[in-house]
């Protein structure tokens, strides 16, 4: 509330105080009123005359919504029951208080009259009782569930659906086709196919949808639906489904190329990291996926596996996955343990472009803090990098400049002089050094041959 305004006794004395030659500044200290309400008050005695006291405006302010009548005719009637609400009393007295609000009501009740206010209490949405129930129900019916769910990755079950495939494409089409003008048309598809996601069935019918390769809006469809029933209905599933959901998801992810849609891809890849990170019983995802996918397997994908490796952190601080907190803290400390077998990956020649972006990046920024938080992986780079320049131990002679290995070694070259100045020269030069003198390599011609191919590539930027 602002301040009040002065009375006729201030003003009084403000002008006796003024005739006694004190500033604007002193007779506002002692009254405790502001400097400009002192001088509005010697403006307006000034037009009257000397000695003149001038007096309140009539009719400033706003008018009271209520009259002081109105006022006892709410407080009669809260006390005569406490528990009527402003907007009961406004319908039952229309004919006084039809033209003021409910909020004003609800102030000359609290502020003015003093009256306490009172709050319906919100009662629970469910008693224990039906809690109770519906869990006993849920649990009458895990082995229907169970049925639905199990087998995902089984082509020969798609017969016994309760949902006809047809009818889902149909109203996918319906919902993606621009060309429908008829708006309900597209609305109700947009219903049925929300209604489908929700509901248990949506697990099978989007892994045939996967299987099917029907169109683009399809498999987007079925690849947006998985993920968001692994990442939000994870609990539908019974334990005994999550190794054939795996394997279905696996087998998804396989045939994901560079050419695929990225929606699509980045859909799976998102639902398989939410899926590792919920599945408790998955020991060790980064491992498999990198044995299934990486560059030593037999069929090496690395555009998903790497795609599932920038999810799992990501996914792992998302508000959206519901994971407790001892199971974030658990995969936080898994994933601190998998850094070395991830950068091997990333030597793969696809991200070759990637380390160079990040040491510009560094380069720019030119920061000795920011770059020994770098300096460990770039030294466990350095070190992959050695791995991979080791040629094959019958190999008798030099290598060919048409060869692609040839080739290979020269990025290699390259990318540790785009790279060493996180770590240093000599601290890499060390390095080789005390692989060179370690026993095995002493017999092993190609492991010497690789490890000074590292040091030639530094030994440049070394100051004598």
């Amino acid at each position: 509330m602002g301040p009040t305004k002065l009375d006729m006794q201030e003003k009084s004395m403000i002008m006796a105080l003024v005739g006694e030659g004190l500033s604007n500044r002193e007779i506002g200290r002692k009254l405790r009123r502001s400097e400009s309400a002192i001088r509005r008050t010697k403006k307006a005695a000034a037009v009257l005359g000397s000695g003149a006291v001038p007096e309140r405006k009539k009719g400033t302010g706003r008018k009271r919504k209520t009259h002081p009548r109105t006022d006892k005719l709410l407080e009669r009637e809260v006390k005569k029951d406490p528990f009527i609400t402003a907007k009961e009393l406004k319908e039952e007295h229309a004919n006084v208080l039809g033209e003021v609000s409910v909020r004003t009501i609800q102030d000359r009740l609290q502020k003015h009259l003093k009256l306490p206010c009172r709050r319906t209490a919100r009662k629970p949405l469910l008693t224990e009782k039906m809690k109770k129930q519906r869990l006993d129900f849920c649990k009458s019916v895990r082995g229907d569930v169970s049925v639905a769910v199990v087998g995902l990755a089984s082509p020969r079950d798609y017969g016994k659906m309760e949902v006809d495939v047809s009818e889902v494409l149909a109203a996918i089409g319906t919902l993606y086709d621009a060309q429908v003008q008829d708006r309900q048309k597209h609305d109700q598809a947009s219903r049925w196919l929300g209604q489908l996601q929700r509901s248990v069935q949506a697990w099978k019918v989007a892994d045939q949808l996967l299987h099917l390769k029907h169109d683009g809006n399809s498999c987007f469809f079925a690849a947006q639906t998985l993920r968001t029933k692994i990442q939000l209905y994870f609990g539908e599933l019974p334990v005994e489904a999550h190794a054939s959901l795996r394997a279905s998801m696996l087998e998804h992810m396989s045939h994901i190329t560079e050419h695929t849609y990225q929606g699509i891809a980045t859909q799976l890849c998102v639902a398989l990291a939410d899926l590792a990170l919920h599945m408790a019983s998955w020991s060790d995802p980064i491992g498999d996926l990198i044995t299934q996918f990486g560059p030593e397997s037999s069929k090496p994908n690395l555009v998903p596996l790497l795609e599932v490796l920038i999810a799992l952190p990501e996914e792992l601080h998302s508000r959206q996955l519901r994971l407790g907190l001892n199971r974030r803290k658990q995969l936080d400390e898994y994933f601190h343990s998998q850094v070395p077998n991830i950068t091997k990956i990333l030597v793969a020649e696809i991200t070759f472009n990637f380390w160079y972006k990040l040491s510009e990046v560094l380069y720019k920024k030119n920061c000795d803090n920011v770059n020994e938080q770098f300096k460990p992986y770039v030294e466990r780079l350095i070190e992959a990098l050695y791995r991979h320049c080791q040629m094959e131990p019958d190999h008798d002679t030099i290598l060919a400049q048409q060869d692609d290995f040839y080739e290979f070694r020269e990025r290699v070259q390259e990318l540790i002089k785009d790279v060493v100045f996180i770590c240093g020269s000599k601290l890499c030069f060390q390095q080789m050094a005390h692989v060179l003198q370690a026993p095995d390599v002493a017999k092993n011609w190609n492991l010497m041959e690789a490890a000074l191919f590292i040091m030639q590539s530094v030994a440049k930027n070394l100051i004598p």
